[in-house]
């Protein structure tokens, strides 16, 4: 049995509260909507913002729309009657009551951020507008809010990557700078602090700090390079200096830096950049190229003192040499007095060389000197303020470190290589190895200088006594050095016991035969023909033989051969002097092919230096990077004349000049931040001696794997930073596009808001909003935007909406879904069909383009939308192909979100608007017909407005 209903239900919440709550309210400032009530409710239940009234003296809600039950998940049943409270719905309470005294005192507030939850618990974001509004006396709260819980998602994210991205600059210990060119101001990262040895939380940085800090030798250079960029002279600012640390050390900084805002006079007003330490980079290039250096002396004092039968000129040249090859400001060098038991100082050069006396000694057992005379060894102080076996001789002589090496020959003491330095620990392993060294090449010479000195000695007494030619046959003979003596003309006189181990052959074999009897026949006749053309001359000759033993073996002798002159001045006899110097030839072997890998080496470092400098540079495109990894990679190679290099992918392919397949290749292979598989690969030309791999090194092989390696992280790294980039890019312009649409609520001022977000971020030929209307179904442009400008289109006809699966437009209305087309065909051209539209929508034949960028080839299609309906459309469009991306799309989707709101908004207050207007029209007409004079009085009492009657 059905119930008798005695009056109507009420059929909204609204109805609801009328009928619990009949009593009249008085009028009110705010605006009153009471006498649209069907339309206001229609607008209010249409809206696709979550909206709700609620009752300001109760704090309950009376009604809310779909929107609101769909986002928060509660059914009307269990919202109407109850208080935002009750329904635990502010996630922040105090915020939510703030927001309610901010309405009572302003009447309404906008663009307010909460966190609100859901039913079921879910943490959503609102952005919430409210309006105090009158509805048939009664005030209510009217709100609205914009679910911006994914824009609030997006930004954690990219809070979280540039969190990564700072964690990652971190690790890799970089030091970041950003000045503001205007004030001055500079903020750095913790890493710059320490780089300097600073505490972060203490330190500051300015510009003028930065250059006070600067290295006296590098101060002009780096701050002119420094001025340069930023007054726009050279096109970057990467150089490397020395940075004083707060120890009072240095630190060997890599600055690499970009300008990234500018006035509106097009002055730089603010630089971000890096500092990379490299000091351990620089002080191997700096060992490497010290270590080279001394090898190539030591070969040349070798070369220089081993023929020099002068001693003092021995000694000078051998101090002079080495204080210019290693900078020294002290280089001494003593013989030792075993008469008076002490040492000489026979020959010095360097910084002090006028304070020492000419009869300088020191005694043995005292000093460093003295010490390592004493006991035969080597003695380093690398400080000698803390070593007891330093004394001053010279007061002046400001010396922090000393090395003294014994000069010894056959185990036995001759003196000492002294050398000072005014640096403390100035003294390296390979400075040692290399003056141990040339104390023995010295302590040789002065042993061949002292032979060649008793060998004349002793001839020209020979004729004097026989005894002391025999005290001198012993003393050659005990000699280590080989020695023969020959007559004029070449034929052998006398060897010694040295000489006959060197060549294998007696005594008895060699005397009476020429000295050409050790030929090997490896010099030619021009050689021989210069060594007589000197000794016949009277001179000494110097220099190296090839000669071959008895037993047929190959050695290599350092020989000397001076004339002896009889009383007369006449030639008589030649001496010479040899040492076997195979095992010293070797040994430069050995030191040429060290010599040629450090070289070696050394390029390949420098190489690795230049791609970490190349792929460190700011906003380096992939092309650049492949094409400047290439052009890097063949001075590094053995044979960079004939190498040549070449980085390919599936699409395209960089090489340097001249590249051509050859079968003298290797090569490596990697994965491209797209996912593209990319070769690099290294040929020479020309066929060369096999090594590892074919005609390379194996440490070519991994310099080239390193290259590999370095590029596709530095591509990695380059990428990751565009990605993050052109997301804070996109994300701050939706931000900004929905604030300004949130704050616009006429659809002729939205257009052009939406147009100027959408052409600074994408490539956009034509701009293009629509209207569909269901009941006639057809499409109407509502804005047009080319190259040209906006378009009017008041004078444009509404279209036929396309049968299914036909139109482009017609098929996202349709469908509700977007659509990202990759060849749009033309500018008036449907998909899918050959239907073309004149001005007064009746079809027309296609039209004809007489320039190609008038057509356009890309699109971007999506839908507008009003509470889940398709109320419309937006289009992009440009006149290439293949124009957007996948983000485009994305960006494009979210940007009509906030379009939709925007014009739903626009249309609500513009219903409210025309409302109030017909309301104030209706009152007026009532207040003129009523039957009773009214008239109403200013401030002063005097009559402003009155009606007809009154007038009447």
């Amino acid at each position: 049995m059905k119930k008798k209903k005695t009056e109507a239900e009420p059929k909204t919440a609204l109805d609801k509260r009328n009928k619990r709550s009949p009593k009249k309210v008085e009028p009110n400032p705010s605006v009153d909507v009471s006498g649209g009530k069907n339309i206001f409710l229609h607008i209010f239940q249409s809206s696709p913002m979550p909206t709700a009234l609620i009752d300001i003296s109760t704090n309950q809600y009376l009604d809310v729309n779909s929107a609101f039950l769909e986002l928060t998940e509660y059914t009307l049943d269990e919202v109407i009657g109850k208080t935002p409270s009750e329904l635990n719905l502010f996630v922040q309470t105090e915020l939510y009551k703030e927001l309610g005294r901010q309405l009572k005192i302003k009447g309404a507030v906008r663009n307010v951020k909460l966190p609100i939850r859901s039913k079921t618990g879910k943490i959503l974001y609102g952005l919430f507008t409210g309006e105090i509004i009158s509805f048939e006396g009664i005030k209510y709260f009217l709100t609205i809010m914009i679910d911006i819980t994914e824009q609030i998602q997006t930004e954690r994210e990219l809070r979280i990557s540039e969190e990564r991205l700072r964690a990652s600059l971190s690790a890799s210990k970089q030091g970041i700078y950003d000045v503001d060119l205007i004030t001055g101001d500079v903020i750095i990262n913790p890493e710059y602090a320490e780089m300097l040895g600073s505490d972060p939380a203490l330190f500051t940085e300015t510009v003028e700090g930065w250059e006070q800090r600067l290295h006296p030798d590098d101060h002009d250079r780096a701050a002119k390079n420094f001025r340069d960029y930023l007054q726009g002279k050279s096109d970057e600012y990467n150089q490397e200096f020395r940075l004083k640390k707060q120890d009072g050390s240095w630190v060997w900084v890599q600055s690499i830096g970009k300008i990234l805002e500018y006035d509106a006079e097009g002055k730089p007003t603010r630089i971000l950049g890096t500092h990379t330490d490299i000091s351990a980079q620089k002080e191997t290039q700096f060992k490497l190229q010290r270590r080279a250096a001394q090898m190539s002396m030591l070969n040349d004092v070798g070369q220089q003192i081993a023929g020099m039968l002068d001693i003092q000129g021995l000694f000078d040249l051998s101090a002079r040499l080495l204080h210019e090859a290693f900078g020294f400001h002290h280089v001494g060098i003593f013989t030792l007095d075993k008469d008076r038991n002490v040492l000489n100082l026979q020959a010095h050069f360097g910084k002090y060389s006028n304070l020492f006396p000419s009869d300088h000694y020191i005694e043995m057992g005292k000093g460093m000197v003295g010490a390592a005379a004493t006991n035969g060894q080597m003695l380093l102080s690398n400080d000698v303020e803390k070593d007891s076996h330093y004394k001053k001789f010279i007061s002046r002589l400001a010396t922090r470190s000393e090395l003294a090496l014994p000069i010894q020959f056959s185990g036995k003491v001759v003196g000492v290589l002294d050398v000072q330095s005014p640096e403390a620990n100035a003294f390296s392993e390979d400075d040692i190895r290399v003056l141990e060294t040339l104390a023995g090449q010295i302590a040789v010479a002065i042993e061949n200088a002292h032979l060649y000195e008793s060998v004349q000695l002793e001839l020209r007494e020979r004729q004097q006594a026989e005894d002391k030619s025999l005290m001198l046959t012993v003393a050659l003979e005990s000699a280590v050095n080989g020695v023969v003596i020959t007559d004029k003309a070449g034929v052998i006189q006398w060897v010694n016991k040295a000489w006959v181990e060197m060549t294998g052959y007696s005594a008895e074999e060699a005397v009476g035969r020429k000295s050409n009897i050790v030929s090997s026949g490896f010099h030619d006749p021009n050689f021989y023909k210069k060594l007589w053309g000197a000794i016949l001359a009277g001179k000494t000759w110097h220099g190296e033989f090839i000669n071959r033993r008895r037993d047929g073996s190959l050695f290599t002798e350092d020989t000397s051969i001076n004339p002896v002159f009889d009383r007369n001045g006449e030639i008589i006899n030649y001496i010479g002097i040899k040492q076997d110097i195979t095992a010293r030839k070797d040994d430069e072997k050995v030191r040429r092919h060290l010599i040629h890998d450090l070289g070696e080496r050394v390029k390949e470092l420098t190489a690795l230096h230049q791609v970490a400098r190349l792929l460190q540079t700011p906003n380096l495109s992939e092309m650049e990077a492949m094409q400047g990894v290439i052009n890097l990679l063949p001075p590094a190679m053995q044979y960079p004349e004939i190498a040549k290099a070449r980085i390919s992918t599936r699409s395209s392919s960089f090489s340097t000049e001249g590249f051509k397949e050859t079968p003298w290749s290797i090569e490596k292979s990697f994965t491209l931040p797209s996912g593209e598989f990319c070769k690099i690969e290294i040929v020479y030309l020309e066929e060369r001696p096999k090594e590892a791999v074919g005609p390379f090194l194996q440490e070519e092989t991994d310099l080239l794997g390193t290259f590999a390696e370095r590029l596709q992280s530095a591509l990695v790294r380059h990428s990751m930073e565009n990605n993050l980039r052109q997301r804070a890019e996109r994300l701050s312009t939706l931000v900004k596009a929905g604030n300004a649409l949130s704050e616009t609520l006429q659809p002729e001022h939205i257009y052009p808001i939406i147009n100027r977000y959408i052409g600074s971020s994408i490539p956009c030929d034509f701009l293009i909003v629509s209207s569909f209307d269901r009941l006639t179904e057809t499409i109407t442009c509502k804005y047009l935007h080319s190259s040209e400008g906006s378009q009017d289109v008041s004078h444009f006809p509404p279209i036929p909406l396309e049968p299914p699966g036909q139109g482009t437009q017609s098929r996202v209305i349709r469908s509700g879904e977007p659509l990202l087309l990759s060849d749009y065909q033309s500018a008036l051209k449907t998909a899918n069909t050959n239907l073309y539209f004149n001005e007064t929508a009746e079809i027309v034949d296609a039209p004809t383009y007489e320039e190609e960028e008038d057509i356009p080839r890309s699109a971007i299609i999506v839908p507008l939308k009003t509470h889940g309906v398709t109320v419309g459309a937006l289009q992009v469009l440009s006149s290439k192909l293949n124009a957007y991306t996948d983000e485009d799309f994305q960006f494009v989707e979210a940007l009509a979100f906030h379009v939709s709101a925007a014009l739903s908004n626009a249309a609500l207050v513009a219903s409210l608007e025309d409302r109030v207007r017909q309301r104030t029209a209706e009152v007026q007409d009532l207040y003129d017909k009523a039957p009773i004079g009214y008239h109403s009085l200013d401030e002063n009492g005097r009559i402003i407005t009155v009606n007809q009657t009154h007038s009447d």
